[in-house]
Protein backbone atom coordinates (compact mmCIF):
# COMPACT_ATOMS: atom_id res chain seq x y z
CA UNK A 1 0.00 0.00 0.00
CA UNK A 2 2.76 2.13 0.99
CA UNK A 3 4.21 1.70 -2.59
CA UNK A 4 1.20 2.31 -4.41
CA UNK A 5 1.04 6.07 -2.22
CA UNK A 6 4.21 6.73 -3.61
CA UNK A 7 3.59 6.02 -7.22
CA UNK A 8 0.29 8.43 -7.02
CA UNK A 9 2.44 10.99 -5.09
CA UNK A 10 5.64 10.59 -8.05
CA UNK A 11 2.90 11.18 -10.98
CA UNK A 12 1.56 13.86 -9.51
CA UNK A 13 5.13 15.38 -9.34
CA UNK A 14 5.70 14.52 -12.78
CA UNK A 15 2.38 15.69 -14.48
CA UNK A 16 3.67 19.02 -11.88
CA UNK A 17 6.97 19.35 -14.07
CA UNK A 18 5.73 18.75 -17.15
CA UNK A 19 3.15 21.34 -16.21
CA UNK A 20 5.66 23.87 -14.86
CA UNK A 21 7.49 23.31 -18.57
CA UNK A 22 5.09 23.67 -20.44
CA UNK A 23 4.38 27.27 -18.42
CA UNK A 24 8.11 28.71 -18.60
CA UNK A 25 8.12 27.14 -21.94
CA UNK A 26 11.14 25.09 -21.17
CA UNK A 27 9.63 22.31 -23.04
CA UNK A 28 12.36 20.35 -25.00
CA UNK A 29 10.37 18.24 -26.95
CA UNK A 30 7.82 18.69 -29.88
CA UNK A 31 4.66 20.51 -28.43
CA UNK A 32 2.48 17.84 -29.36
CA UNK A 33 4.22 15.76 -27.91
CA UNK A 34 4.59 17.56 -24.55
CA UNK A 35 0.61 18.02 -24.64
CA UNK A 36 0.39 14.32 -25.22
CA UNK A 37 2.03 13.59 -22.06
CA UNK A 38 0.90 15.95 -20.07
CA UNK A 39 -3.07 14.59 -21.12
CA UNK A 40 -1.80 11.28 -20.61
CA UNK A 41 -0.53 11.80 -17.16
CA UNK A 42 -3.80 13.93 -16.28
CA UNK A 43 -5.34 10.51 -17.39
CA UNK A 44 -3.04 8.92 -14.71
CA UNK A 45 -3.72 11.26 -12.30
CA UNK A 46 -7.21 12.74 -12.13
CA UNK A 47 -8.69 9.52 -14.32
CA UNK A 48 -10.25 12.50 -16.37
CA UNK A 49 -9.05 13.88 -19.73
CA UNK A 50 -7.91 17.45 -19.97
CA UNK A 51 -11.47 18.77 -20.64
CA UNK A 52 -13.07 17.14 -18.09
CA UNK A 53 -11.03 17.77 -15.47
CA UNK A 54 -11.40 21.65 -16.93
CA UNK A 55 -15.11 21.74 -16.46
CA UNK A 56 -15.04 20.67 -12.92
CA UNK A 57 -15.64 22.95 -10.03
CA UNK A 58 -13.53 23.90 -7.14
CA UNK A 59 -15.95 22.48 -4.73
CA UNK A 60 -16.07 18.68 -7.04
CA UNK A 61 -11.78 19.09 -7.33
CA UNK A 62 -11.66 20.06 -3.24
CA UNK A 63 -13.69 17.03 -2.75
CA UNK A 64 -11.54 14.98 -4.89
CA UNK A 65 -8.51 16.17 -3.02
CA UNK A 66 -9.96 15.83 0.43
CA UNK A 67 -10.61 11.73 -0.13
CA UNK A 68 -6.62 11.71 -1.25
CA UNK A 69 -4.11 11.13 1.28
CA UNK A 70 -3.15 14.18 3.40
CA UNK A 71 0.82 13.35 2.26
CA UNK A 72 -0.29 13.80 -1.14
CA UNK A 73 -2.79 17.15 -0.78
CA UNK A 74 -0.46 19.65 -1.75
CA UNK A 75 0.69 17.88 -4.74
CA UNK A 76 -2.69 17.95 -6.09
CA UNK A 77 -3.02 21.70 -5.18
CA UNK A 78 0.39 22.35 -6.80
CA UNK A 79 -0.93 20.87 -10.20
CA UNK A 80 -4.44 22.23 -10.64
CA UNK A 81 -2.75 25.71 -9.92
CA UNK A 82 -0.68 25.28 -12.57
CA UNK A 83 -3.47 23.47 -14.97
CA UNK A 84 -5.91 26.36 -14.65
CA UNK A 85 -2.90 28.84 -14.94
CA UNK A 86 -2.20 27.15 -17.85
CA UNK A 87 -5.22 26.91 -19.43
CA UNK A 88 -5.71 30.63 -18.32
CA UNK A 89 -2.89 31.66 -20.66
CA UNK A 90 -4.28 29.64 -23.79
CA UNK A 91 -7.75 31.14 -22.88
CA UNK A 92 -8.46 33.56 -20.49
CA UNK A 93 -11.50 32.99 -19.01
CA UNK A 94 -12.11 34.02 -15.80
CA UNK A 95 -12.94 30.51 -14.25
CA UNK A 96 -9.85 29.28 -15.43
CA UNK A 97 -8.42 32.23 -13.15
CA UNK A 98 -10.34 31.56 -10.43
CA UNK A 99 -9.41 27.93 -10.24
CA UNK A 100 -5.79 28.98 -10.61
CA UNK A 101 -5.58 31.69 -7.71
CA UNK A 102 -7.53 29.21 -5.79
CA UNK A 103 -6.05 26.17 -6.06
CA UNK A 104 -1.95 28.55 -6.24
CA UNK A 105 -3.27 30.32 -2.56
CA UNK A 106 -4.40 27.11 -0.87
CA UNK A 107 -1.14 25.27 -1.86
CA UNK A 108 1.04 28.45 -0.80
CA UNK A 109 -0.73 27.96 2.39
CA UNK A 110 -0.44 24.25 3.00
CA UNK A 111 3.04 23.85 1.72
CA UNK A 112 4.09 26.64 3.83
CA UNK A 113 6.86 27.05 0.63
CA UNK A 114 7.39 30.79 -0.71
CA UNK A 115 7.29 30.13 -4.34
CA UNK A 116 8.53 33.62 -5.77
CA UNK A 117 6.79 32.29 -9.89
CA UNK A 118 3.54 31.26 -8.10
CA UNK A 119 3.11 34.47 -6.12
CA UNK A 120 3.85 36.27 -9.69
CA UNK A 121 1.19 34.26 -11.45
CA UNK A 122 -0.80 35.37 -8.38
CA UNK A 123 0.14 39.01 -9.29
CA UNK A 124 -0.60 38.53 -12.60
CA UNK A 125 -4.28 37.02 -12.12
CA UNK A 126 -5.25 39.83 -10.03
CA UNK A 127 -3.68 42.35 -12.49
CA UNK A 128 -5.66 40.98 -15.50
CA UNK A 129 -8.71 40.60 -13.30
CA UNK A 130 -8.76 44.15 -11.65
CA UNK A 131 -7.08 45.47 -15.41
CA UNK A 132 -4.14 46.58 -14.67
CA UNK A 133 -1.23 45.73 -17.12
Amino acid sequence: MIHDKDYILRMVKQLSDALSRLLLGNNEGIPQEEELAVDTQIRNVFKLTKDELSTKEIAELESFIQNQPESHRVGYYEVLGHFFFLLYQIEPLPAYGEKAETFYRIWLEQSKIFSLVVMQRLAELDNKKTGKN
